[in-house]
């Protein structure tokens, strides 16, 4: 089976035409083949495929937008080139332009032209305001002499400055002006006195694509500028032994499962728990990377050995039972055990003493190397 994210994108096989995703056969007919896979405004899939024979395969891929590009811009009856090309679209919109550089121009008579180079990357879906400014007026003035008892005196001229306004959807997002971060604020907000001209805007939220505007600030006009902004997706495979059930962000999205369960998740930190009735739950934070794949093996079968140590509270080591999850494990410290992964707790007693510092919760699983020390304190 043949699945894409988005689906409806046409299927090449060996350079033959097998229709649109999802697509389904028994019967392929090859052990190795080369695939196709195209659909309008996203970058074309190639790829080698081998298979097993009498297999099913579930073959699912997520395909990448093109680079897509808008220029607003004032006045909007000003031309725009690109790489030497002129366009009549205004505003400027292109959805399915290829990766790679180009030279922005914006020009009308009696202003100031708008030049930028650009370099656009798959998935890329950039947006720049352009304000042209006047050109400035020269004028000659007669001149004029002055006699000895005259005095001119000059002032210093004061530096005009202007403001923006940044909203975005959604909002509390986290704004860079000229690679500074705006500290302390989220948006929507206000930056002041700000010199007219060219600035950078970069805006950040976890689980969005990051947004970039060029813009040129007016000292005369209010300067406003509204972010939509993307979501950014990445995927998520999870594999669970012997079997389980799967939450996300607290969300059940499988019960009881024992198959490689997928899925498209925003951009960012998500916490993911596995629950089994017999052997507990584990979890643990991921981190989703956009356009990527992130694949967590979850096998309760799995044991981590961990070190436990005892002392007494002059720091003199003592024999203690070990205990995990209120079970006595007929071990004594010091000692190394096996500890199934998942969520713990590890614990120790002694006849005649009280455990100072308390049992542990612990998340074992592969990363865990830290020993663990108890401290006990006679009871008089």
């Amino acid at each position: 089976m043949i699945v894409s994210n988005p689906d409806q994108a046409q299927i090449y096989l060996n350079d033959d035409s097998l229709g649109t995703t999802p697509y389904y056969t028994d019967n392929i007919g090859y052990s190795s083949f080369s695939l196709r896979i195209q659909k309008n405004e996203y970058m074309t899939l190639d790829t080698l495929i081998e298979i097993q024979s009498d297999s099913l395969e579930y073959l699912s891929f997520r395909l990448t937008m093109l680079p897509r590009l808008s220029i607003k811009f004032y006045p909007e009856d000003a031309d725009i080139m690109m790489n030497g090309i002129s366009y009549d679209q205004r505003p400027f919109e292109q959805k399915s332009l290829l990766p790679g550089k180009y030279q922005v121009t914006i020009g009308r008579p009696g202003y100031l032209p708008y030049e930028k180079t650009i370099t656009l990357e798959p998935g890329d879906n950039l947006s720049l305001d352009a304000t042209l400014i006047r050109e400035p007026l020269t004028s000659s003035l007669p001149a004029q002499v002055a006699d000895s008892d005259t005095q001119i005196s000059t002032m210093p001229a004061q530096p005009v400055l202007t403001r923006l306004r940044v909203e975005s959807n959604p909002p509390d997002a986290h704004v860079w002006l000229d690679d500074k971060e705006i500290s302390g604020q989220t948006t929507p907000l206000e930056i002041d006195n700000l010199a007219p001209g060219n600035h950078t805007v970069r805006i950040e939220k976890n689980g969005f694509r990051s947004f970039y505007r060029d813009m040129i600030l007016s000292e005369q006009e209010e300067n406003k500028l509204r972010a939509d902004l993307v979501a950014g997706l990445g995927e998520l495979e999870v594999f669970i032994q012997p079997w389980g059930s799967i939450f996300i962000d607290g969300e059940l999205k499988k019960k009881d499962t024992n198959i490689k369960y997928a899925t498209t998740l925003l951009t960012g930190e998500h916490l993911l728990k596995v629950e089994h009735p017999v052997y507990g739950e584990w979890k643990k934070l991921i981190m989703i990377t956009e356009d990527k794949t992130t694949r967590v093996p979850v096998n309760f079968n799995d044991q981590v050995n961990l070190s436990v140590t005892a002392f007494d509270a002059d720091g003199n080591p003592i024999w203690a039972e070990i205990v995990v999850d209120d079970k006595l494990t007929g071990e004594l410290t010091p000692k190394e055990i096996s500890v199934r992964i998942g969520e713990r707790t590890i614990a120790a007693k002694k006849d005649g003493y009280i455990l100072v510092n308390g049992e542990r919760k612990l998340m074992v699983d592969s990363n865990l190397n830290k020993p663990i020390k108890f401290i006990f304190k006679k009871v008089l």
